[in-house]
């Protein structure tokens, strides 16, 4: 899995932001990230990669995605489709939970 440097930026600026929700995500985020890269089941690499070009994070994202022919996976509904208008395979967080949600609650038949 690679995980682009501004990605990490952007976490980073949600860290360290006045509002304390955001703070505590961005906090979060990186915690999770962390995670990741200390499960020796995983090769998480962090790519030093930037497009000045680009105004957004999305548009970074599609870009990278194109330029390594990788998968983007996200949370962002709107990410979701853009990329998938522009060819790029996108595995949704959200669609994953739905598809492994119980269908049935515990203790009906």
């Amino acid at each position: 899995m690679v995980v682009p440097g501004f990605i990490v930026n952007e976490l980073q600026g949600i860290a360290d932001s006045s509002d304390s929700l955001r703070r505590l995500n961005g906090r979060t985020s990186l915690d999770i990230l962390q995670k990741l890269q200390d499960n020796k089941k995983l090769h998480i690499s962090i790519l030093e990669k930037d497009y000045a070009c680009l105004e957004n994070v999305d548009s970074k994202l599609i870009a990278i995605a194109k330029e390594l022919d990788g998968d983007l996976v996200t949370l962002d509904f709107n990410l979701n489709k853009v990329a998938k208008l522009k060819g790029i395979n996108v595995l949704n967080i959200n669609d994953l939970s739905n598809a492994v949600k119980m269908i049935i609650l515990p203790g009906e038949k």
